[in-house]
């Protein structure tokens, strides 16, 4: 094994751009040093507050935003961050940190987010992030180590009579003579039309992919079960029971004005017994209680992906040595045999009597 040259490591970037290095591309495309001195309020204590100059520095507040950055993309722990960045190349470049700098371990980086939650920040530092992306066309794909990217957002490559076509519910012929082609159209010209109600488990890249495909009024609702694991996974567990009983209370009222009047209730408690919960419930926003705008009869099934999880989790059952279908008619089948047998039960949906009713205007805020 031979000893590292200094050319090296810039043949191995090198290396890393001609495969296509995402964080490269949002490196150069998003001003990160905007975000400095706004980072600097809130991290660092100013110098008439300090008693004495002594200590370890701070840490750049753009490297540690950075870092949390490349947790949402990339949906890692802190424990995980602080590994990857040790071990990839392309973290550390994109950081600007050199095989002989310091790395921020998982508890630096733990402390900064929760003086950031803390002043209240997070949402809205995150939220500029993802808007700044959206204006330049692009969206942040937040997933797993393997898959996390930055891809253009959706356009329309239509021609002007095919959009005319599309306008009057018409298909263009030359789509119907190339299925292939129909097929790579964008998805409004493929028959799906703007949901009226859409319902996420929290991943964050999903949520910009649709709001930027579909609006920023468009209705969606966070599943309340997936945030009730969240406020779990942040208390103490000799607190579990006595949050559960908080949240249901919350969640399961029977009135918008209930809910309103119960959630400032639960947030005044947990920022006091455990400040973890109560930021958790508010990165979720109004998001969590969108339910409240359908009728009352459907709040049951509006509030949680869990019907929607089952369903996909027995056909995943059945088809996990498979992963590719040999065609679209194959869905259909699998679904008509497996309701056939008895192995999966399909209910109406509560609230079916009023699902024609129009989502309503009111927000939560509003309708309180």
């Amino acid at each position: 094994m031979g000893h590292m040259g200094f050319f090296d490591l810039s043949s191995r970037y090198a290396g890393l751009d001609k495969s296509g290095d995402p964080l490269v591309l949002l490196n150069d495309m998003v001003p990160f040093e905007d975000y400095r001195d706004e980072l600097k309020a809130i991290w660092r204590t100013p110098p008439e507050q300090r008693k004495s100059n002594a200590g370890r520095p701070p840490w750049d507040e753009v490297l540690i935003f950075k870092t949390m950055v490349l947790q949402q993309l990339y949906n890692l722990s802190d424990d995980q961050i602080e590994y990857q960045i040790r071990d990839r190349l392309s973290f550390m470049r994109f950081l600007g940190l050199g095989i002989e700098d310091s790395v921020p371990d998982a508890k630096t980086i733990w402390a900064y987010r929760e003086r950031l939650a803390g002043a209240g920040k997070m949402k809205e530092l995150f939220d500029k992030f993802d808007a700044f992306l959206r204006e330049k066309g692009y969206l942040a794909m937040g997933g797993q180590i393997v898959d996390a990217s930055i891809v253009p957002a959706p356009r329309q490559h239509n021609k002007r009579d095919e959009n005319e076509k599309i306008k009057a519910g018409e298909t263009p012929e030359e789509w119907e003579e190339k299925p292939h082609k129909k097929r790579q159209k964008d998805v409004d010209a493929r028959g799906l039309k703007r949901p009226e109600f859409v319902i996420v488990d929290g991943a964050p890249g999903l949520e910009v992919a649709l709001i930027a495909l579909w609006g920023e009024d468009l209705p969606i609702q966070r599943c309340t079960v997936h945030k009730h694991r969240n406020l779990l996974a942040k208390a103490p567990k000799r607190m579990h029971d006595e949050l559960t009983e908080d949240y249901r209370d919350m969640i399961y009222a029977k009135t918008p004005e209930e809910i309103a009047t119960r959630r400032k209730a639960f947030l005044r408690k947990w920022r006091l017994k455990c400040k973890a919960v109560a930021d958790s419930l508010e990165e979720a926003g109004d998001k969590l209680f969108t339910f409240t705008r359908l009728p009352q009869g459907q709040w049951k099934s509006a509030r949680t992906t869990n019907a929607i999880e089952r369903l996909n989790e027995e056909f995943r059952r059945r088809i996990k040595t498979q992963t590719v279908l040999p065609c679209a008619e194959t869905v259909p089948m699998l679904l008509w045999a497996l309701m056939a047998s008895g192995q999966i039960v399909m209910r109406k949906v509560d609230g079916w009597e009023t699902l024609a009713q129009p989502v309503a205007d009111a927000t939560l805020d509003q309708a309180a």
